[in-house]
């Protein structure tokens, strides 16, 4: 922890699984997933790490997520799980954690190669920074084109029937 009137860093009193992406609610709560793929959360005013699982519940597979998006009003979390050939079930996975329930939910499958970032609007739609083949096209060698795309998902407001 930095404490900008020293000037200086702290070690503290926690431990976490690791982190590869995060975000920071309201309440100076950090969501944060590790690079293997599990979730957890810090509340920095009380230094409580909670422990939510891994991200596709399967815990023994590596599920390389970097990218997370927080909708503080619905109480999610959105996350496109796997990428960049650490996947499961051969295409990363839209995931949503519900934090009231601490439920895990997974709409689908998205044909992306990795998501680098995402974010939520005030409209509840989730935009992801994704990287992605695309399909029917090919560079001057034959070769597929890969390349930068936004991912748009307007999520339902109920999650009843998802799964």
């Amino acid at each position: 922890k930095f404490n900008p009137d020293t000037e200086t860093f702290e070690d503290l009193p926690i431990t976490i699984p690791g982190l590869r992406a995060s975000v920071v609610s309201s309440a100076n709560v950090i969501y944060g997933i590790s690079a293997a793929g599990f979730l957890w959360s810090l509340d920095t005013k009380t230094n409580k790490v909670e422990e939510y699982g891994h991200v596709v519940s399967v815990p023994k597979e590596q599920v390389y997520t970097p990218n997370m998006a927080i909708d503080e009003q619905w109480g999610r979390l959105y996350m496109i799980a796997g990428g960049h050939g650490i996947t499961l079930a051969g295409m990363p996975i839209l995931t949503i954690f519900d934090l009231k329930a601490k439920k895990f939910i997974w709409p689908g499958k998205i044909d992306v190669d990795g998501c680098y970032g995402a974010v939520c609007g005030r409209s509840h739609t989730v935009y992801f920074s994704c990287y992605a083949v695309i399909r029917g096209q090919k560079d001057k060698e034959g070769r597929e084109i890969r390349r930068p795309v936004l991912v748009r998902y307007d999520p339902p407001k109920s999650l009843e029937g998802i799964n």
